[in-house]
């Protein structure tokens, strides 16, 4: 394979390759041939380092004259006559392009036009006004001594003067041309600075294990088939995700030959469900990664390359023709998804302010996002392979990073890993090599041994979590300590459970070492469980150190003597996220607690079953599920902070609405809700303070099953219809329970086009009756107005109604269908799956009472889902 170096003119895009010689056997590029290439170049530089001819062991130039191969890097070329008009280039030190100079400001740049133009202009006046005076007085001359005609003299001065009146309206044209393109230049070097900053911040943001749960480096492309490039259809808003490799110098090994750039994954991408909202959602994101492919750029140990170089990598799991297909289309296909990106995009005011506005707002994902962002991606059932084919790696300053088999494998130690596997195997444990987590049960000290021997060889790892059985000794804490600092963890979890009968005397001391095992630096992120008394018999409140790494902590069975000490490990740990305490069976001492910690950090409570989640609210990694048992007094303080709330049976009633509503007075967090009543109504105060709540929620899901059919339509008509993503409904039988569907109906009538949604379920409180007509009607248009992934039907529905409501819905995106049946016959089954032919999504569908074939079972399956039946009294 040929080997070349890439270089580009300093300040401009275009890329040039120049094949590399050989001297003693290292890859070199001869300086004749880069003259070749940009003749007049003066010097060489990769990033702020100006590149030096090699030399011998006495320091002469080789000859011939030759620099060093850079594989991977774009290496500048600086001419002795180079004017840089590079729009990426700054006074940062982190850019392919080297800062020979500073930039001017705008307004240095205005005032240079004006002195040039001015500078070039006025030889040019002063010889035209010595012309036209000389010229005058001659005519003037003339003119007394009788040899022309006055009027003569006035008629040649009026067509001069013309002359060069419309000459000087050319040079005011020109002037305007020019300054108008200095500010437009100004406006792009503007926009380009912006968009550095946003590169930069994106590949030297530091990732934490709990933070990058999946891949966080990702480009979006259309779909676009070789068949149809050339016709008008070729691009139909279809895209593909394509997750990227995030090497760099964190991968390299000594003597390494492998390039070590961003690049494309070896995997063959996943095509996008639901693009618009993605794109609404990650959308400036997804801009500033294209950006940085665009332009290139190399940072802190990590280097984007030529778009060339970038779709190298996918060779392996795609056709030649594929491959080919890719590298001469993504330029083309970044710029339709940029606008694509501008069209979806909500902001239509003047195009710089829109611009900066996008480009600030594309900070880098938190892990929920990036979790969320997994729902948008189609993947096939069979595919068990973690997201692009990655393996998750952590660096040795504790963060996290995904990177392809080929980067993974150079520092990888067979032997090593094959040890590690076998003794979690043995430990009753599991291992990941992908993920790079270990999880084991120590039972004894022979188990503690056999895990000491098999981390001895290892360098990192992501992920360990150790379970103690058994009542380990101090001695037994001190090693597991002692052995820490012999590799790198991303995160650590730690489950302590038995006291050691036999180590009563040390129980303080013991708990110490525990306390060096929780804050040793070769750990990154601790998740930790302690067993009771572990407060009362610590040194905790004389420990002079503190917790930088602690990140999630379970405690169980506190009491009122352990507040104090709790109140003393929260002080001394400022990156904790989750604190989750068992035990707590009073509400005393649940407001105790909450006081207690209140002073450090403003924390959310949630009771349930005789446990307290606590987490604070500027936490968005972590998803706060709250479970509430009548406790208004907690609403009040903590309701506009709750993301998930079940309101059950008699914990909902008017004083637990009314202190909900008013603890979301000043905003709402509020994420999924479900409100269950059975018995007697809300009251009409009760049901406004619902609806409110429901008005001021960005709702993703909604579950509503309360008796009263008046107050299920008033809250189903404050729903957020731009937010909401499953809803399940529970309606009356016969045509009073029409309340609900026409508020759902007449809601979404406000709207343009479809709302998709994940998930809809429609259920009679005893399905018995079949469904009216009026309903059906309703539901019918719901249904249309939709596009749906779920769609739940236990409503009973005659094959007629089943058949019309089929018809009005979009089958694109439909991958479950649920329906209940009355008085079904095989062959109506038959229809219902000919009528499905079309939803190449679907993938399960469940029909109740009524009795299927096995003959239609495999012609379900032959197109591609399952067919079940299910029974409903």
């Amino acid at each position: 394979m040929v080997t070349t170096q890439s270089f580009r003119l300093l300040g401009k895009p275009d890329v040039k390759d120049i094949i590399c010689d050989q001297v003693e056997g290292e890859n070199v590029v001869v300086w004749e041939d880069i003259e070749q290439v940009f003749p007049g170049v003066k010097y060489i530089t990769n990033g702020n380092t100006v590149i030096s001819m090699m030399r011998d062991s006495n320091r002469n130039r080789v000859a011939p004259q030759c620099i060093k191969h850079y594989p991977g890097a774009i290496l500048d070329v600086v001419l002795s006559t180079t004017i840089s008009d590079n729009p990426l280039e700054s006074t940062s030190d982190t850019s392919n392009a080297p800062n020979t100079e500073e930039r001017p400001s705008a307004s240095t740049m205005t005032l240079d036009l004006e002195t040039e133009i001015v500078r070039r202009l006025t030889p040019n006046i002063q010889a035209q006004l010595r012309t036209t005076s000389n010229g005058f007085d001659l005519i003037t001359q003339a003119a007394k001594d009788g040899q022309i005609d006055p009027s003569d003299v006035v008629r040649r001065c009026f067509h001069q003067l013309k002359a060069e009146m419309t000459k000087n309206m050319e040079l005011s044209t020109r002037v305007v041309q020019l300054t108008e393109k200095k500010e437009s230049q100004t406006q792009s070097f503007d926009q380009m600075a912006l968009i550095r900053r946003r590169i930069q911040s994106l590949l030297t943001r530091k990732h934490d294990l709990h933070e990058n749960p999946i891949p966080r480096l990702f480009v979006v492309l259309p779909m676009i088939h070789t068949s149809s490039l050339d016709s008008q259809d070729s691009f139909s808003n279809t895209f593909r995700l394509y997750f990227l490799c995030d090497c760099g110098d964190h991968t390299k090994s000594t003597n390494s030959e492998t390039p070590h750039h961003i690049h494309l994954a070896k995997h063959e991408g996943y095509e996008i469900t639901r693009p618009e909202e993605f794109f609404q959602k990650y959308g400036q994101y997804v801009l500033t990664v294209l950006q940085m492919l665009k332009f290139g750029i190399s940072t802190e140990g990590t280097t984007v390359p030529t778009l060339s170089h970038f779709v190298e990598p996918v060779a392996s799991c795609q056709t030649p023709a594929d491959q080919q297909f890719l590298a001469d289309t993504i330029e083309s296909g970044m710029d339709l998804t940029i606008g694509y990106i501008e069209k979806v995009s909500e902001d239509k005011r003047d195009g710089t302010v829109r611009f900066a506005e996008q480009m600030e707002d594309s900070e880098a994902l938190e892990s929920a996002d990036l979790r969320h962002m997994e729902t948008f991606l189609k993947k096939k059932k069979d595919d068990k392979r973690t997201l692009g084919n990655l393996y998750r790696t952590v660096t040795s300053e504790g963060h996290a990073r995904w990177i392809c088999i080929d980067h993974f494998r150079e520092n990888y130690q067979e032997e090593t890993a094959n040890t590690l596997r076998e003794t979690t195997k043995l430990l009753k444990g599991s291992y990941s090599e992908k993920l790079g987590c270990a999880y084991v049960n120590l039972c004894s000290r022979d188990d503690a041994d056999q895990l000491h021997l098999a981390l001895e060889k290892t360098k990192t790892i992501c992920e360990l979590g150790i379970i103690f059985f058994w009542d380990a000794t101090r001695s037994d804490f001190k090693r597991i300590r002692d052995s820490l600092a012999r590799f790198h963890i991303g995160l650590l979890v730690l489950n302590f459970g038995l006291m050691s009968m036999y180590d009563i005397v040390a129980r303080s001391r013991r708990y110490d070492d525990i306390l060096d095992v929780i804050r040793h630096p070769s750990v990154h992120s601790v998740k930790v469980s302690l067993d009771t008394n572990f407060f009362q018999q610590s040194s905790l409140q004389t420990y002079n150190e503190y917790f930088p790494n602690l990140r999630h902590m379970t405690l169980h069975f506190l009491n009122d003597q352990d507040i104090t000490g709790l109140k003393c490990m929260v002080a001394k740990a400022p990156n904790l996220s989750s604190l989750v305490l068992y035990g707590v069976s009073t509400r005393p001492l649940l407001f105790q607690i909450y006081n207690a910690l209140a002073e450090h950090q403003t924390f959310l409570i949630n009771s349930k079953d005789q446990s307290l989640i606590i987490l604070p609210p500027t936490n968005k990694s972590e998803l706060s599920i709250t479970t509430l048992q009548d406790t208004a007094d907690l609403l009040k303080f903590c309701g506009g902070r709750l993301e998930t709330a079940e309101l059950l049976e008699n914990e909902l009633d008017e004083t637990i609405a009314a202190a909900f509503a008013k603890g979301t007075e000043n905003g709402s967090c509020l994420k999924e809700l479900t409100l269950k009543k059975a018995g007697r109504d809300l009251g009409r105060q009760g049901v406004k303070d619902l609806a409110s709540l429901v008005a001021r929620s960005a709702l993703r899901k909604l579950d509503i099953h309360l008796e009263n059919e008046e107050e299920r339509a008033r809250i189903l008509e404050s729903i957020q219809w731009k937010h909401i993503r499953e809803l399940t409904v529970y309606m009356n039988e016969g045509n009073h329970g029409m309340g609900p569907l026409k508020a759902l109906v007449d809601g979404l009538g406000m709207l343009s086009g479809r709302v998709e949604m994940d998930r809809f379920e429609l259920q009679h409180v005893t399905p018995r009756r079949l469904l009216p007509i009026a309903q059906d009607q309703l539901l019918r248009s719901f249904v249309a107005s939709t596009s749906l992934k779920q769609l739940l039907l236990h409503v009973l529905m005659t094959p007629n109604q089943i058949f019309s409501l089929l018809k009005t819905t979009n089958l694109s995106l439909l991958e479950q269908l649920s329906l209940l049946c009355e008085g079904f016959k095989s062959t109506e089954v038959d229809s219902i799956l000919d009528k499905l032919q079309h939803a190449r999504s679907l993938r399960c569908i469940s029909v109740g009472n009524c009795d299927i074939t096995e003959e239609q079972e495999v012609k379900a399956k032959a197109k591609g889902f399952t067919l079940s039946v299910f029974r409903m009294l």
